[in-house]
């Protein structure tokens, strides 16, 4: 992979809407600021996804506010039909701390 196309910290995770997020240095590992992203904190180049080389949108933290996500970028969508099947057990009662 190219010196320029590389993110040195990231992906963090993933955001709400499912764009991931990133750290605070882009493309070459340079440092980014406000500057760099749009007004939700992000941009579009090559990245590293699933295993592959897409363009795809995703957002970064930097040293200004707001620090990470400024808003959400794109429209959700509701997808039908989860497969997510509730646990079995309850979730454990929290204990005090002695």
């Amino acid at each position: 992979m190219p010196e320029q196309a590389k993110h040195t910290d990231g992906p963090w995770g993933l955001s709400e809407n499912g764009f991931g997020i990133y750290g605070r240095h882009g493309e070459g590992g340079r440092l980014l600021a406000n500057a760099d992203l749009d007004e939700c904190h992000g941009h579009t180049h090559d990245i590293e996804w699933d295993g592959r080389r897409i363009s795809l949108y995703h957002y970064h933290a930097t040293w200004e506010y707001p620090y990470t996500l400024g808003c959400f970028r794109g429209r959700a969508q509701r997808l039908g039909g989860s497969t997510a099947k509730p646990s079995p057990k309850p979730a454990p009662k929290p204990r005090p701390v002695p």
